[in-house]
């Protein structure tokens, strides 16, 4: 069957099969005819209309080729059906009946099948749910997206405790590998809502950390926090006991009275801003954690045994000969 395209004009071959052939001996070809006495018709489905043939300047020209094939036009109002679509001649004192069928075929599926087009898929149902009313879960190996023009993925979720993304990685591998851009583009940046959190971490069950930042050059920093002033804070810790470094070295530069009492107030400042820290104790390797305007509840001790590369633990550094601050 032979496929024409969707609301355009085209041009047809009568006789695609057999030529028009002589009514009487069935093989003779017809060259020459008398246009106005053919009865013309075309069929879209079941629905027949007549058409007039011309042999030139009208709608429906009707020109021989050769060996009694007759080339036939036709307008875009002619072939504007999808589906079948049949053409009739007759001329009983002449030629046997001629029928022609044919396919009309939607623009994009005509052209993708004998042009340069792509014939257009749309996702419309993923496992029976449709795709329009985002009923459906699509389940991938891996999906690899790409986009240079804004954001690659836009995960929301609309329903009272759901989650935009809930990831999960396996054995040594990360729920959420996040890479920062190359010029100060962050890796991972959470903004909470009226009194939500922007970004909740939660610890293994075993021995896994909720977060755990880790520097990978000289100059880098495994985390910042920073509070907008006012009463926000760097950080919020329920317990001040739950926050471990990984050294001891919490300032640069040299013993000196400066550096111990910037120890107390770098602490304060980064971390929890309403706590204060008082070395109480004779060992000046200690810092011993109060809450604000309680000196009697003791929250953690810290033992400084390094500032700067240089151990404190000896009465004979510097370090042990400077008063306490504050």
């Amino acid at each position: 069957m032979i496929q024409l395209k969707q609301n355009t004009a085209c041009e047809i071959i009568i006789g695609s099969k057999n030529p028009l052939t002589d009514c009487v001996d069935g093989k003779t070809p017809i060259e020459a005819l008398t246009l106005g006495d053919i009865t013309a018709a075309i069929y879209k489905g079941t629905t027949r209309s007549a058409i007039t043939l011309t042999a030139s300047g009208g709608d429906n020209n009707f020109t021989h080729i050769a060996d009694g094939y007759w080339k036939l036009s036709l307008t875009a109002a002619n072939v504007n059906t999808l589906g079948q679509l049949k053409i009739t001649l007759r001329d009983d004192d002449v030629f046997l009946p001629v029928s022609e069928v044919y396919e009309v075929l939607p623009v994009n599926v005509f052209d993708s099948l004998f042009g340069t087009d792509k014939l257009q898929v749309d996702i419309t149902q993923i496992n029976g749910e449709n795709t329009n009313g985002n009923n459906a879960t699509l389940k991938l190996k891996q999906l690899d997206i790409r986009n240079a023009e804004s954001t690659a993925i836009i995960a929301k979720c609309t329903g009272a405790n759901g989650h935009g993304m809930d990831l999960a990685g396996y054995g040594g591998g990360a729920g959420l590998n996040a890479k920062g851009g190359n010029n100060s583009g962050s890796g991972i940046k959470a903004e909470g809502g009226s009194s939500g959190d922007g970004f909740e971490a939660l610890s293994g069950y075993v021995a896994g950390s909720g977060i755990r930042g880790v520097a990978l050059s000289s100059s880098g920093h495994g985390m910042i926090l920073t509070s907008i002033g006012g009463s926000s804070k760097d950080l919020n810790a329920k317990e001040i006991t739950g926050i471990q470094t990984q050294t001891d070295k919490i300032v640069d530069g040299g013993a000196t009275a400066d550096n111990v009492a910037a120890i107390g107030t770098k602490i304060t400042d980064e971390l929890t801003e309403s706590d204060e820290y008082i070395d109480k104790t004779a060992t000046p390797w200690q810092i011993v954690m109060y809450k604000k305007g309680d000196t009697e509840t003791e929250y953690a001790r810290k033992n400084l045994k390094d500032i700067n590369g240089n151990d404190i633990t000896s009465e004979s550094q510097v370090i042990g000969k400077i008063e306490e601050p504050g």
